[in-house]
């Protein structure tokens, strides 16, 4: 695979000079603040285009509703980066697909108009869906925007974003033999998330052939998916056998998932191709969607992975699978001490016996094991009873399942027992604990006071040093009437960044060379050299490896569930998702902190939701398997 180097000339004038460092510091205080937006003002009239585009970026990135009439005014800047921040700030501010409809009313130039469209996209309505359509017979970068909204439209089950009228116009830019290859890419991406049930067959048969023959691999990968749902079962036999045979690994990865949620025991002939394959993240996507296929003799096709030589993760897959189809007498020695700790961790997740889950809670040592029981209990459903036990649990991630547990329990006597599991310096504990607080404060009934002990916590809350936590104790602050002046954000030197360029990340499976994106992403690209300089990611794995999708590395526990202790604000951009790129993991908005990924292809959907902070520019990223080891990070300067 080779990879693209973004260069400035991709982006707006904003990225590619900066302004000053007083000035920097104090952009970035703003946006690591999360406070009041009044240190941006003078800067959002400076003379100076680079300075008044990047604080008019800032004042977007605080998402405050109470800003969206000031970008109003700055969409109309003359200066092409603060028009299209301004725009761009619609995307991410509650309430901004209102003010980006009526702007995309107005003359706005074609960047602008791209980050308008891709705000409807972020907020998606009914009355965004015509603009869109309309939008598709734009310039490319707008058409393409338009054409991922409207697959976020149909993610988010938007009434209408299925019609006829929108498939009509997806099969536009599909047509285009010329046509712009991210438009093509997009409009297929929409069709997949869209995945329409009633496709006309003038459609269906279009795409069909487009699925087995287009020239961009891509495309034939995201039609499958789009396609399954609408398929008779011939049709849908014919799409899997020949996206079984597909010479592109990602085309086959889409075919076996589209077989493990569409397909039946008709389909068995492609299933078997796909689980044979000699790819081996093609083979493992066919063995997980295998368990989800009916009538099919599951033990007799999987239980050949469980043998001794197999590699681990492909013996996880097939645990997890057989697990699905309910064949759980081949699993339980894989439970045993001495088994990996991979495929220990795969069979609790197909556990159903509560009791049993926790036995096996309390002689478990390693962290990943106790969270994955923790998980499965949670998704067990169970009652303040296993809730508790978790709390008592020396482990700050297990507390903060059980105190979520109590929080979804509607039983507003638990708010005392919330509060006694709160007392940590834990991020997760105290953001659960928070989220649990507003939901059972709401179950008090009239006139009944909360709990004096409940405004202490949540005004020590609104002067955490952590983002996510002061927002997390905004919603139970309203409801106990309480506030508190968040403290001062620290941000790093603008001179310390200068010269950091990127970083070679060594593993077993070769070196992955990675470019910062310093301008758009500072205080991330400070965190991450930070922490790699401290040897923060050495001997760590990649303890979440997806195919076709991301590989994810830095977490301290190995498991997902950790963190540094800290957690830093997003630095979100409109750079888009595309191979290659890499991102900070997030578990709600500004609760980034060591954990990072890497894209295995492109994800449109991820567009603007989490920060983009670098892009892969070699390294064999396909070959990266679960549990694949970190050696090194090494920073490169100039």
């Amino acid at each position: 695979h080779s990879f693209p180097t973004r260069r400035s000339s991709d982006l707006s004038a904003l990225a590619y000079s900066a302004p000053d460092a007083a000035t920097l510091k104090t952009i970035w205080k703003v946006e690591a603040g999360r406070g009041s937006p009044a240190p941006l003002m003078p800067l959002l009239k400076s003379e100076d285009p680079q300075t008044q585009a990047r604080a008019t970026l800032a004042l977007a990135r605080l998402r405050d509703p109470a800003n969206l009439p000031k970008l109003e005014k700055l969409i109309s800047s003359p200066n092409p980066g603060t028009a299209e921040a301004a725009a761009f700030g619609f995307a991410l501010t509650p309430g901004g697909a209102s003010f980006a409809r009526s702007a995309l009313k107005q003359d706005h130039p074609e960047a602008v108009r791209a980050r308008l469209v891709q705000a409807l996209g972020m907020q998606p309505e009914q009355a965004n869906i015509k603009l869109l359509i309309t939008a598709l017979d734009e310039a490319a970068p707008i058409a393409q925007a338009a054409a991922v909204a409207l697959g976020q439209h149909g993610m988010a089950e938007i009434k209408g974003s299925a019609s006829p009228a929108v498939m009509e116009a997806l099969a536009k830019p599909l047509r285009g033999r010329f046509l712009e290859p991210d438009v093509r890419e997009a409009a297929a991406f929409a069709i997949a998330r869209i995945a329409p049930k009633n496709l006309s067959a003038e459609l269906t048969q279009e795409w069909t052939e487009r699925a087995d023959h287009d020239r961009s691999p891509t495309v034939r990968a995201f039609l499958v998916r789009g396609l399954a749902p609408s398929l008779n079962e011939a049709a849908l036999g014919a799409l899997l056998e020949a996206g079984a045979s597909d010479p592109d690994r990602g085309v086959r990865i889409s075919t076996a998932r589209a077989l493990g949620k569409y397909g039946s025991v008709l389909d068995e002939q492609a299933l078997a191709k796909l689980v044979g394959d000699a790819a081996w993240d093609v083979q493992i996507s066919a063995i997980e969607a295998s368990g989800a296929v009916e009538g099919i003799d599951h033990k007799a096709m999987l239980t050949p992975f469980l043998e001794e030589g197999v590699p681990v993760d492909t013996q996880a897959a097939a645990i997890r699978a057989l697990g699905k189809a309910g064949v759980n007498g081949p699993l339980r020695p894989f439970l045993a001490k001495d088994k990996p700790l991979a495929l220990r961790v795969a069979v609790v997740s197909t556990l159903e016996d509560q009791k049993q889950l926790l036995r096996l809670l309390e002689k478990a040592s390693e962290a990943p094991m106790r969270s994955a029981i923790a998980g499965r209990l949670a998704e067990l459903e169970p009652g303040p009873d296993v809730a508790r036990i978790l709390i008592k649990n020396e482990d700050p991630a297990l507390q903060a399942v059980g105190i979520s547990i109590l929080g979804e329990s509607e039983d507003a006597a638990l708010i005392g027992e919330v509060l006694d599991a709160m007392d940590s310096n834990d991020l997760d504990v105290l953001r659960e604990g928070l989220k649990a607080l507003d939901n059972l404060l709401a179950l008090l009934p009239a006139r009944t006071p909360a709990p004096a002990a409940a405004a202490t916590v949540i005004e020590k809350a609104l002067q955490h040093p952590s983002v996510s936590v002061r927002l997390a104790a905004q919603g139970p602050a309203a409801r106990v009437g309480v506030s508190a002046a968040a403290p001062k954000a620290k941000v790093p030197d603008p001179a310390d960044l200068e010269g950091i360029v990127g970083a070679r990340i060594v593993t077993d499976a070769g070196t992955l060379i990675v470019e910062f994106e310093t301008e758009l992403a500072p205080m991330t690209v400070m965190n991450f050299v930070t922490l790699a300089e401290a040897d923060a990611f050495d001997d760590k794995n990649f303890h979440r490896v997806v195919a076709d999708f991301v590989i994810q590395d830095g977490c301290p526990r190995g498991d997902g569930w950790g963190g540094p202790g800290y957690s830093i604000v997003d630095e979100l951009s409109w750079l888009p998702y595309d191979e290659g790129t890499l991102g900070m993991a997030l578990s709600g908005p500004d609760t980034g902190g060591s954990q990072w990924f890497i894209t295995l292809a492109p994800q449109p959907h991820l567009n603007a939701g989490y920060t983009v902070f670098g892009q892969l520019v070699a390294g064999p990223s396909h070959a990266v398997h679960q549990g694949t080891i970190i050696r090194d990070v090494v920073i490169e300067r100039i």
